[in-house]
């Protein structure tokens, strides 16, 4: 079980994906937003063209970023989300971000002191729910990407020693959005989809609808 588990995420990883309802489409790709976000470690990418993104939009991706907690620099969040927002150094060279933060969403804010005085620095909002950070306080999507950071924070374990990190429970706010916008953007999910083999293919059979 174990083994097909990972099968299945090494699959949702390394396949492109059109999340939300079927035949829906984003303004970009997740290709050509990783590409400008910088970050290669993150999952669910193909068939990206090189120079399609300056090419075909005069703007840059807005991108909301929602995360379990951000409390210390070896946080993910603070890794990933510095990273969008400042760009990154690689074997002495400099690569700026692409894309803008617009909206933060913080699961454990209480305790995510680094990640409010970040925001607060950068001028992001920081909205109360992962629906409230796609739409920007709206009522319709409004954001070209969505970057989900469900790693780390003060969470249970299960029987079996699972982390109970609410990465189900974010993806799926962020579904609600899709749906009732009729449009999808790419989603972009650090580490392993879910604790849960049933919410794990949930989320895998979203991502191919």
């Amino acid at each position: 079980m174990k083994k097909r588990h990972l099968e299945i995420a090494a699959t949702a990883a390394d396949t492109s994906l059109n999340i939300g309802p079927t035949g829906s489409s984003s303004l970009f790709t997740r290709r050509e937003v990783l590409e400008m976000a910088g970050m290669a470690g993150l999952a669910g990418l193909t068939g990206f063209v090189p120079g399609a993104m300056a090419q075909t939009s005069g703007r840059r991706p807005r991108i909301a970023c929602l995360v379990s907690y951000w409390g210390l620099p070896t946080s993910h969040a603070d890794w990933i989300v510095n990273k969008l927002l400042d760009g990154y150094w690689w074997q002495g060279a400099h690569t700026p971000s692409q894309v803008d933060v617009v909206s933060v969403y913080i699961h454990q804010f209480d305790t995510s002191l680094l990640g409010q005085k970040v925001c607060k620095a950068k001028n992001i909002p920081i909205f109360k729910t992962p629906g409230e950070a796609v739409t920007l306080g709206g009522k319709d999507l409004a954001v070209d990407g969505v970057v989900i950071v469900a790693e780390h924070g003060n969470y249970p374990t299960d029987l079996k020693g699972h982390w109970l990190l609410p990465r189900w429970w974010i993806y799926q706010q962020v579904i609600k959005v899709f749906e009732q916008s009729n449009r999808s953007v790419p989603v972009f999910n650090d580490k392993h989809l879910s604790y849960s083999w049933d919410d794990a293919k949930w989320m895998f059979d979203k991502s191919r609808e």
